[in-house]
């Protein structure tokens, strides 16, 4: 079984994410999981750190998509950060949410 890491951090409103292994379909349950975590409570931002997913695939994107959409919903800012090149960025260009998450990112970088 492929391996998906996680790890969250909350330093005062502003929560961080970090994935780290295989975002695959037998575990984007545990993904929804840490994602929904981090979205609970006082959380004002969320940035996910995708920087050390290895491996990913449609469903693993998918959660990171429904996280988004949480997130907005909730009123949560949300960025993500991805290493250029990786497979995380291809999925992500492949769905259609790079540049949202670019531009969610960057906007959220200049309120700082």
């Amino acid at each position: 079984m492929r391996r998906l890491g996680s790890d969250l951090q909350d330093t005062g409103g502003q929560r961080i994410l970090e994935f780290s292994g295989h975002a695959h379909a037998e575990n984007t349950g545990q993904m929804r999981a840490a994602l929904a975590s981090a979205l609970g409570g006082d959380a004002e931002t969320l940035m996910v750190d995708a920087r050390r997913v290895l491996t990913i695939d449609v469903a693993g994107a998918a959660a990171l998509v429904q996280g988004y959409l949480r997130a907005e919903a909730a009123g949560v800012c949300f960025s993500m950060q991805i290493a250029p090149g990786s497979e995380v960025e291809h999925m992500l260009d492949l769905v259609g949410l790079t540049e949202t998450l670019r531009a969610a990112t960057a906007s959220l970088e200049a309120a700082a």
